[in-house]
């Protein structure tokens, strides 16, 4: 073949070429491996946190790793943890968090239908400790004696137990090709849609793991997007054949704001049952007792104690007189229905606000935020974040509303637009005189956000305007005076912002972009942790945005009040990490994704009807079905486990069994010392608080306290977490019994992560 041919035929398949070398390539890495569930056969004696690590190659790292409970028993426990689709060189594991001892009797790797188990003196060969733990074998057990509060040892005994065999790999990756190639003869005059077709269907796969692989595909797929958004929107149009289908001219639009009703409709029923199903599966976590004791309280004293958020606990004193609630779990479900009322309400000034971007993208918005594992978890919460959004949100379409008036020339209109702004100034004073130790504050970044935006876009209309008429620059001077003196009110009375030490916190950046960090399961995508879908799916609706006109501002507007709040918190909010403190960003965020998930439906609708077009909207449907996990979205509706929630990243304490264990015991002269157990135990059994004796972890003295109150009082119960009491500070035995000054203390159960312990004479 001479060198021109060669050339030619590298010109004319040079796109096939580089989809044939990609495929190849992940292929090699990521295909040939499946899925494996890792068994530990361990026994330790305290409950505690256990994490395992992975090695793909780089090293152990925080993002390629998965935490468990531990059990403390005196019995063998069994833990199953799922592997990644990926070739591991070896296995970290951290067995306890603090000083202890661990028995390990065997661990096993189930793959392909096989198990590799080792034991004995298998095991004693494939484990080597690492930091802060000593090993010993005896009787065929591995013994470990932890020396700190963070012992961990490695396991190396895998040998490729995940990989395919050999036959088996050797016949994939010709199939693969030869189906590339094979695609290439039927659509060779199609050769942008289908590279593009193909990319997503790379990427939609979840063997797709290591980051770096997947971030070039993120960004070849990208460029191919950009370059068929460029041939489209530079080509003609082309005038579509009269057609006198029932579906044309005005019976069309009839129809299509029915289909538009309906599915507003439904996708509010939606929203509302994800949320409303299973309401109490979990027990609260610690600061939902806060509003739930205080609107318990304020039924009986008619004084309210708890002054954060108030508006919270007086919903909650309302449900509570339409309830009637007789135990605790009722007290929780009338106290979190208000949380699930509003944050469904919370989905339709998202459409009021998403339409002007189009009707199908706030449909698409309202889906997304009905379904948003992080939203339905913290609906189901009595706190602040299932209520405020609604009320910022209404706060944004009427700020919205009062700028787009302000920028007519209509002098009526300019008027009428000073409505919109009265109640947005309200609910931003309400915040700061009324409720000033609540997060309702951070609605004064999302207004400044949606100024900053209009300021910056509209300046030179603004000026031109303010030459005809006066009352625009009297009003945009006093609404930045008012946003300026509100921002630096903010700063000023707020503990929790550090204007004076300027400092990058990345982890407000890993809950919504980075692919591989611990808060990317609270997303639609769920667990895949190496897969750069955010950045893919943003980065589509992007240069959609950029190349239709009528997306641009409703687009960049969410976008705008986005960044303002990231990168508010990145550098400003000074406060330990929890989710929750950004979660007034996700109603801005939701829109970026829809407009992606539009333009993918928007790619495959104008396809050209046939095969391509098949192929094509196989693609993007495999690529949604990737991003859009319904297994994850269900799972707050489903999932009983406790401890820290995956969609919500708060830990919730499990008291059912607690409960159930005292309504046999208890007595009208028992005492109670506890820590998260108090507002059940006072709201379960009508316990007076007179009888109730707080145990903080953190005081010198609590071993003394205790032992002052047992020698007070002849019986009761003391009711502990098995956090503040081991993990966090040292603590009490969990099983068996003791003396605590002159008396015997029981352990009479040690379940659910609470230990309970009960003193008689």
């Amino acid at each position: 073949m001479s060198p021109g041919k060669i050339r030619a035929f590298l010109i004319n398949n040079g796109g096939f070429i580089v989809v044939s070398i990609m495929l190849s390539v992940v292929y090699l890495i990521s295909f040939q491996f499946v899925p494996a569930v890792l068994t530990i056969e361990m026994m330790t004696a305290k409950d505690d946190q256990g994490q395992l690590f992975y090695n793909r190659g780089l090293g152990f790292r925080e993002s390629d790793s998965v935490s468990f409970p531990v059990a403390g028993s005196g019995e063998f426990e069994k833990y199953q943890l799922m592997l990644p689709r990926a070739g591991i060189a070896s296995i970290r594991i951290d067995p306890l968090s603090q000083r202890g001892e661990f028995y390990i009797r065997s661990i096993s790797v189930d793959a392909m239908g096989k198990r590799i188990t080792l034991e004995k003196d298998e095991l004693r060969e494939a484990i080597k400790p690492l930091h802060q733990v000593a090993l010993y074998y005896q009787d065929h057990l591995v013994r470990g004696v932890s020396r700190g509060n963070d012992p961990f040892f490695e396991f190396t005994g895998l040998n490729n137990f995940n990989r395919h065999p050999v036959y088996l790999r050797v016949l994939i990756l010709p199939a693969l090709l030869v189906l590339v190639w094979g695609i290439k003869r039927f659509f060779s005059g199609n050769q942008g849609e289908l590279f593009f077709a193909l990319f997503l269907l790379v990427f939609a796969l979840p063997a797709l793991h290591p980051l770096f692989f997947s971030l070039i595909l993120s960004i070849l797929a990208l460029a191919l997007y950009m370059y068929l958004l460029y041939k489209k929107s530079i080509a003609k149009p082309e005038l579509p054949a009269y057609d006198r289908s029932p579906f044309t001219g005005a019976n069309w639009l009839r129809n299509k704001r029915y289909l538009y009703r309906g599915c507003f409709i439904l996708i509010l029923l939606l929203a509302f049952l994800l949320r409303f199903t299973n309401l109490t599966i979990l027990d609260p976590y610690t600061d939902e007792y806060s509003h739930i004791l205080a609107a318990a309280e304020y039924l009986d004293t008619g004084v309210l104690e708890y002054c954060r958020a108030s508006l919270v606990t007086y919903l909650n004193v309302l449900f509570y007189r339409l309830g009637n609630p007789s135990d605790f779990h009722d007290y929780v479900f009338w106290g979190r229905l208000p949380g699930v009322i509003f944050s469904t309400l919370t989905a339709i000034p998202l459409y009021l606000i998403t339409r002007r971007i189009s009707p199908p993208v706030a449909l698409i918005s309202m889906f997304l935020w009905a379904t948003s594992p992080w939203s339905v978890g913290v609906a189901r919460t009595v706190r602040e974040y299932a209520y405020y959004p609604f009320f910022i949100m209404l706060g944004a379409l009427l700020l919205i509303n009062f700028f787009e008036l302000m920028l007519t020339s209509k002098v009526k209109l300019q008027l009428m637009s000073l409505l919109c702004l009265m109640p947005v100034i309200a609910l931003v004073f309400y915040a700061f005189r009324i409720d000033p130790y609540s997060t309702l504050r951070i609605s004064l970044l999302v207004y400044a956000g949606i100024a900053a935006y209009y300021l910056s876009i509209y300046l030179c209309r603004f000026k031109e305007q303010a030459k005809k008429n006066k009352l625009v620059l009297i009003g945009v001077i006093v609404a930045s005076s008012f946003v300026a003196r509100w921002m630096f009110a903010y700063a000023q009375r707020s503990g929790h912002i550090s204007l004076d030490n300027l400092q990058l916190s990345d982890y407000w950046l890993h809950v919504f972009l980075v692919p591989g960090s611990p808060s990317t399961p609270l997303h639609w995508w769920g667990e895949y942790h190496f897969m750069a879908v955010a950045v893919f799916i943003l980065g589509l609706g992007f240069f959609y945005a950029v190349m239709n006109k009528h997306c641009r501002r409703g687009y960049f507007l969410h976008a705008a009040v986005f960044s303002v709040l990231l990168l508010f918190y990145i550098f400003f909010f000074d406060r330990y990490y929890r989710p929750r403190y950004i979660f007034y960003a996700l109603p801005f965020f939701t829109p970026l994704v829809a407009v992606s998930v539009y333009a993918l439906l928007d790619y495959a609708r104008k396809l050209k009807a046939g095969p391509l077009k098949i192929a094509g909207s196989l693609a993007v449907a495999l690529f949604l079905f990737q991003i859009i996990n319904f297994n994850h979205i269900l799972y707050p509706v489903l999932s009983d486990a406790h401890g820290f929630v995956r969609t919500t990243d708060e830990h919730h304490y499990s008291l059912k069994s607690t409960m159930a264990l005292l309504e046999e015991k208890i007595s009208p002269s028992d005492v109670f010392i506890t820590t998260v157990a108090r507002t059940a135990i006072q709201l379960n059994f009508n316990v007076d608080s007179d009888r109730l004796y707080s145990y903080s972890f953190k005081r010198e003295d609590r071993f003394d306290r205790v032992a002052e109150i047992i020698e007070k009082y002849p019986q009761g119960f003391m009711i502990l977490d098995w956090r503040r009491n081991g993990l966090f500070a040292e603590g009490f035995p969990t099983d068996g019994q003791f003396m605590i000054g002159d008396y015997t203390v029981e352990v009479i159960q040690n379940k659910d992560g609470m230990h309970v312990y009960r003193w008689q004479r």
